[in-house]
Parts: C-alpha cells; structure tokens; sequence
C-alpha cells in the first residue's frame, strides 16, 4: 500500500523551478516584457511552481551552450519567443523555458524542470540528438492514445498527451566507435506511475520525456506550436482542419510562442550535432 501514496505525494510536488531575479541581479537585468511575466504567472498557478533560483552553474553553461549554437548555426528567430533548451548531459537531465531575445542575442531562463533523455547501451536504446530542432510544421506531431504496452506502460503517457515530433535525426552510435545512429526525436509525456518519478535521470530509448503537467502546459500556451498556428491562418482550408484538430479547443497561445528546442550536452560541448539530411539518406 505504500508504492501508490509514495507516487501520488512525488507527483503533487511543484514541478517547475521559476527563475526570480534579486534585487541586486534585477538592477542589471534587462526588464521582462509582459508576456513573460505573465507566462511565468501562469507557470505558478497551473504547475504549482518553486520560486527559486536553482542550479545556478547548470543554467549558466546550458544557455552559454544554446547561444553558441545559435551564433554558430545563424538560427536565431527573427523576433523574441520562447525556446526550450535541454541539457542531455547525464547528471543534469534539464530543461529550461526560455525566452529567446535576438537583438540582444540573449537568452532568459523562465522555469526550469527536470527531464530524460536517451540512455545508451541498450537495443535501440541512443543518447538523445544535439542540435536545434524546429518544430516548423512539416511534421504536426500527434496526440498519445494511452495504451499499454507488452510490459503494461504508457510510453507516451496518458491519452491526449501531446507528441511533438522532430522527424529522423543522427546521434551517437555506441555500438560502433565513431559511428552514427538514426533515431526518431520525439518529445513526449510518459508513463505517470512506473516512469515520470523517474524523470531526472538519463533514461529513455532517445526521444525527451517530459512531465505530464509540463507537456499540458507547453501544449495548450502554443510554446512550441508558431509555425502551426501560421497554417491555420493560411488559406488551406485542410491543413488548417487538420491543424486545428491536432491543437484543441483548449490551445490559447501566448503571445512569445516559438518553435524551437534546442538539446545541448554540458558534458561533452564538442559533441557531433545531429545532421538530419544525412539521417533521411539512411533511412531511406
């Protein structure tokens, strides 16, 4: 009787870290646009956030890293949103809500929560894709049905979760030295009893699981979902049914919604990033 009552109390804890500013920090820190802060209001109401300033060094080297890989591959937006920034490296586990101000080549941690990503060393079992991944409505991603598999888990966690789907991407073979893999890179809620109090920890076949909670959040604030909500003001009256169909009626974007998730790895900066034509090639 004590497993259930152990899960039940870990899931009701605060699941995002809220980035606050001191009074000193906030004397040379550019004021957030209102948006922001309200996107960081609603963070505390609907995911019983910390306010709290966590991991200090982690978030410094996590956002020094995605700056230097939007310098480096010219991908910043052309104007301030939200990006998600993912550390894979295997004793962070992270990820940060971030909002992304290009004129200043700035990135701003709003929330922070822990994640899992990809734990070699099993079949088919890959370290999580490095790079910048845009969610740039090529692939719209589907909803979790919620079945169970053979082993009675909810991969990607109960239905309606959303999966965002950033198509086939290269990562690291360990099988082989020197060797790449090809993986499908999903992002995705998981199983809410048996595997998210495990989030924190390197554990998933290569794709990001992220909390049930988050994964709602993320989805029904658009913070990922700019490019599909372009489709829908297109005139294409399918795509935009299916569009629409794929968002809910519950979607009411934020004004900062983005499209981008970037995956850096703090334990191995050099890392070889994920070159999705040559991931394509070999699928095929």
């Amino acid at each position: 009787m004590m497993l259930p009552i152990r899960l039940i109390w870990l899931r009701a804890l605060p699941l995002i870290t809220v980035f606050m500013t001191d009074a000193a920090a906030q004397a040379h820190a550019a004021p957030l646009p209102d948006a922001a802060v309200m996107l960081q209001h609603d963070m505390q109401q609907e995911l019983g956030a910390q306010s709290a300033l966590t991991r200090p060094k982690q978030t410094e080297r996590a956002m020094a890293l995605a700056d230097g890989m939007l310098d480096h591959a010219n991908a910043w937006p052309q104007d301030e949103q939200v990006m998600l920034v993912v550390d894979r490296a295997p004793r962070v586990q992270l990820m940060w809500i971030v909002l992304a101000t290009p004129a200043a080549h700035r990135l701003t941690p709003l929330g922070m929560v822990p994640v899992s990503t990809g734990l070699p060393g099993r079949k088919e079992h890959f370290r999580t894709p490095a790079g910048i991944f845009i969610n740039d409505g090529q692939i719209y991603g589907y909803r979790a049905q919620g079945t169970k598999n053979e082993h009675g888990i909810r991969g990607n966690g109960e239905k309606g979760m959303r999966v965002w789907d950033f198509g086939w991407q290269t990562t690291e073979d360990w099988r082989r030295k020197d060797a790449v893999a090809v993986v499908r890179l999903e992002m995705h809620a998981t199983d809410p009893t048996f595997l998210e109090p495990r989030l924190g920890r390197a554990d998933s076949e290569g794709c990001i699981r992220i909390p049930a909670r988050i994964n709602s959040f993320i989805d029904r604030h658009g913070l990922l979902d700019r490019q599909l909500d372009l489709i829908v003001q297109q005139d294409d009256p399918q795509k935009a049914r299916a569009v629409r169909a794929l968002l809910g009626r519950n979607h009411i974007p934020t004004p900062l919604e983005g499209d981008r998730v970037i995956v850096v790895d703090s334990s191995n900066p050099a890392t070889r990033l994920s070159d999705p034509a040559m991931a394509q090639k070999m699928q095929d």
